[in-house]
Order: structure tokens, then C-alpha cells, then sequence
């Protein structure tokens, strides 16, 4: 589900903090994939949480960049719901790319379920997110 989210390979220091989180946060960015032309990381210091339409969903930070052609750095805010063990992006900005730096909208929150036999990410941010585990695995 989430395996184009990760198409990245530099690392995630190379371009600055997040604009989707409080000034001053420390990241502390983890790879959490890496494949031909992508790298994901996860940053492992921050997580919220938010209710949409009565849902509390836990929020976590995913930072991709895809080199295949133009270069492409995304910061994600992905939205888990841990008891139906799905995925949502909610934020989305692209922060570097040939047409700079811009809000992709969401125009609703669209969860789908995690595969995380299929795609490792998927996973990994269920761990993180979820508390169920070591997503390092």
C-alpha cells in the first residue's frame, strides 16, 4: 500500500527539518525502506495523535525521496488507526523538486489496509505507530 511512499537515497538531514511539524523538533530519522530509486525513513522522535470523525488515529512522520529522473523529497504525516491496522496520508509536502516546494492536497483521509508481509514499511510504521514492537526488524 504504502511502497510508492517510499521510492528514495540521500540521507534525510540533507534537507533540513520537516515544515510539517513545531519548529525546533529534533528529528531523529531512521531508514525505514530503501529500494532502486527511493529511500523512506521514519523519525523515530515524533508522534501525535488526532480524531477524525470519532476515529483517534496515531500520527508519525515519513520523509521519502525518490531519484528515478528528477529528484523528488516528500514529508508525509501518515495516519494509523492500530485497532483496524490501516494507513492514511493525511499531510502531504513535497520540499524539494524541479517545481520547488509545495502542499499536495488530501482532500479526505483514505485509509487502506497495511500489508506488512508485502511491504516492509507498511510494518515498520505499524511498529512505530502502534507501539507493537521493535520496527527495526
Amino acid at each position: 500500500m504504502m511502497g510508492w511512499l517510499f521510492l528514495l537515497a540521500a540521507a534525510a538531514t540533507d534537507f533540513g527539518a520537516s515544515p510539517l511539524v513545531q519548529a525546533g523538533h529534533a528529528h531523529r530519522w531512521a531508514i525505514a525502506q530503501e529500494d532502486d530509486g527511493l529511500t523512506g525513513w521514519i523519525d523515530e522522535a515524533w508522534r501525535a495523535e488526532t480524531v477524525i470523525d470519532g476515529v483517534r488515529y496515531v500520527q508519525v512522520l515519513i520523509r521519502t525521496e525518490v531519484n528515478q529522473g528528477d529528484q523528488i523529497v516528500a514529508d508525509t504525516i501518515a495516519a494509523v488507526d492500530c485497532k483496524t491496522r490501516q494507513i492514511g496520508m493525511q499531510k502531504v509536502r513535497i520540499i524539494q523538486s524541479v517545481n520547488g516546494s509545495f502542499d499536495v492536497p488530501v482532500a479526505k483521509l483514505e485509509m487502506e489496509d497495511a500489508n506488512p508481509e508485502q511491504d516492509p514499511g507498511d510494518g515498520k510504521i505499524l511498529d512505530l505507530a502502534c507501539g507493537t514492537g521493535s520496527w527495526r526488524k
